[in-house]
């Protein structure tokens, strides 16, 4: 489904040269009804995809309210910050790109320069929060989810754990066999020590 929603984003684009530097390429839509496809298609995914994550974690929250364990307010305030940092690392790019499209349409507000501009800035910083999101989701799993902390604490303190040093165990190994020779001779151990 991912793919099938991310091919006509390359089919619709074509490499074209800065007007200014034609030595400089960059990536554009190649036609305006390939600019909407894409825009329209990526606000649907976003509008159904929000709802569907919001109907199945509003059904996990019905059976986490119906528990009576104590560790249930972890699992509350996980579910909010995924379903929170989703909303708010999407939305903004989604509703920015909604935006330039009424300056193809050439609505009046939308066509003024500084408004197209402001536009192009806000699409830049809201697609970097967009993009970073992919990064937060592991974040939160680590500092909110207990089972997943402790799971991870156990896998790097296996990796992390030093084995023993082999060259002390051999010391210690062969000290204990001198002394044990020592007191098998017939002689007491004790008459050993020397006296200063």
């Amino acid at each position: 489904m991912s793919i099938a929603v991310a091919l006509p984003a390359p089919i619709y684009s074509s490499v074209v040269p800065d007007p200014a530097n034609a030595t400089q390429l960059y990536c554009e839509y190649n036609s305006t009804e390939g600019y909407f496809t894409v825009t329209y298609e990526q606000n649907c995914f976003f509008v159904c995809a929000f709802l569907i994550m919001g109907f199945f974690y509003v059904r996990i929250l019905q059976t986490v309210f119906k528990t009576r364990t104590k560790k249930r307010h972890r699992t509350i305030r996980l579910i909010f910050c995924i379903v929170v940092t989703f909303f708010l690392g999407w939305a903004p790019y989604n509703l920015v790109i909604f935006l330039h499209t009424f300056t193809h349409h050439q609505i009046e507000f939308f066509t003024i320069c500084e408004v197209t501009h402001h536009l192009d800035y806000a699409e830049y910083v809201s697609k970097l929060l967009a993009f970073s999101h992919c990064c937060l989701n592991p974040v939160f799993y680590v500092f909110v989810g207990v089972k997943f902390r402790n799971h991870l604490k156990e896998i790097l303190q296996k990796i992390l754990q030093t084995p023993p040093n082999k060259d002390m165990q051999q010391t210690r190994t062969d000290t204990i066999q001198s002394h044990g020779s020592l007191c098998s001779n017939g002689n007491n151990c004790r008459g050993h020590s020397t006296t200063v």
